[in-house]
């Protein structure tokens, strides 16, 4: 497997764990909308207060 074989292997890894972690806040948080479940995953990939920086930096925008 060649090196750019890898990285696209890892870089389909990446996405699908990340779909597989908002199927379960969106089961955990079924009203959640695709925004408040945009921000759990940051919480849950980059801790709160990290999380929380960015998100208050997205809604300034």
């Amino acid at each position: 497997m060649t090196e750019h074989d890898r990285a696209v292997v890892a870089d389909q890894l990446s996405v699908d764990v990340a779909e597989l972690a908002k199927a379960g806040i969106r089961f955990d948080y079924p009203e959640a909308s695709a925004e408040e479940v945009r921000e759990e995953l940051a919480r849950r990939r980059f801790g709160r207060v990290l999380a929380d920086e960015m998100n208050a930096s997205q809604r300034r925008r």
